[in-house]
């Protein structure tokens, strides 16, 4: 007999090779052991396998198998309830009906169970994937790798690739250095509105940029005028209503401190140095600066470890001037330089006896051309 180790099928030499011919039923009371492997020839095309005188297995000379029927290459009749327990199976294609519900016309397509199904959809141009759970859709990956969750119209999603979440188009996309995460807004050829709805938002980051962006009212599937309300740039500076700070907060429109509860501020209080709305502090006190225009203004700032205030007056680009100084000497008392004319309350002498004067209070009485004081009871010339 030739040598077959290596698979094929045997060419025995029935004048030498010792061959044993069954042309009978043989019956065996005992478990038989076959040590090789088992072929059928001398035109067997099938060998097939029986329990309690029925076939149970049945394989062609092609390979083709079938349990519990005699022809693997036609469709499983229903009567067909045998099982197959295996560990894993590997198949090219799949025909058949799957375990759950599910018309058989898809049966390559679908996995389902009651009203939930995962499906692969591929029409044409519009291949997807996508799960359904209680009959409503719940994800999907369109054939432009764009992903969705939630019950989601894939006519707003955004072109690229992106991901889409709920009915509130929570929108992350992105494309070349850039990525947005957006809230009732999706990019078609530029940012338009999911839906009409009362605004929308984005923060967008690109090259370590990261901006803020809003916008007022927008209508459905139209272009959204984006407000960029913050940026933080790549340095670290913060910018509000400007993309390109140029310090470490920008702020391009008005600017209120309001402290909730107002008794949080305690500039009275041994904590006065953090328990105000707004607290400058570094070198000079921090220093203020009121800059009008970018031409010239007016600088405030501290020296002697606070024991000095200025004020000091200048154009924008040189060294600013002292008008005012105001000197602490100690906790008790104190003194104030100034540096500039000082023009005193100018009246008359009946619009001066109409004041609610003030002990200490000086004016400068143009009826008389004289500088005077109020004593608590009468107004004094000073000299």
């Amino acid at each position: 007999m030739s040598i077959f180790n290596g698979g094929g099928v045997p060419s025995p030499d029935y004048d030498s090779d010792d061959i044993n011919y069954v042309d009978q039923k043989t019956e065996f009371t005992d478990d038989v052991f076959v040590y090789g492997k088992l072929y059928a020839d001398l035109g067997g095309d099938v060998q097939t396998f029986s329990t309690a005188g029925v076939e149970r297995v049945r394989i062609t000379k092609e390979g083709d198998v079938a349990i519990g029927s005699k022809n693997p290459n036609v469709v499983v009749d229903t009567s067909n309830t045998s099982i197959l327990s295996v560990g894993i199976v590997t198949a090219r294609e799949y025909y058949g009906v799957f375990k759950g519900s599910i018309d058989a016309s898809v049966a390559n397509d679908k996995i389902s169970e009651g009203n939930s199904e995962a499906e692969v959809v591929d029409t044409g141009t519009n291949g997807h994937f996508k799960v359904t759970t209680e009959g409503v859709e719940r994800f999907r990956i369109t054939s432009d790798g764009q992903i969705g969750i939630g019950n989601i119209t894939p006519d707003t999603w955004s072109t690229g690739h992106g991901l889409t979440i709920g009915t509130s188009q929570a929108t992350l996309w992105g494309t070349g250095d850039q990525i947005n995460l957006s809230g009732n807004a999706y990019f078609n050829g530029g940012w338009k509105a999911a839906a009409s709805k009362a605004g929308a938002s984005q923060i967008e980051q690109a090259l370590g940029n990261i901006d803020f962006k809003v916008s007022g009212s927008v209508s459905a599937d139209s272009a959204i005028t984006w407000i960029d309300a913050v940026r933080i740039k790549s340095n670290g500076r913060v910018g509000i209503q400007t993309n390109n700070p140029t310090s470490g907060l920008q702020v391009n429109n008005f600017f209120r401190s309001q402290l909730v509860p107002p008794t949080l501020s305690q500039p009275l209080g041994a904590n006065w140095a953090t328990e105000s709305a707004i607290v400058t502090r570094g070198d000079f006190g921090g220093g203020i600066c009121l800059d009008d225009n970018g031409v010239a203004g007016y600088s405030i700032f501290t020296s002697g470890n606070g024991n000095n205030l200025h004020i000091r007056a200048g154009l924008v680009g040189q060294v600013p001037a002292e008008k005012l100084l105001i000197n602490s000497d100690g906790t008790t008392d104190g003194k104030i330089k100034s540096l500039c004319q000082v023009v005193f309350y100018n009246v008359t002498q009946t619009q001066r006896d109409a004041l609610t004067a003030q002990t200490g209070g000086v004016i400068y009485n143009t009826s008389t051309n004289k500088l005077q004081c109020w004593n608590g009871s009468s107004w004094n010339n000073l000299f």
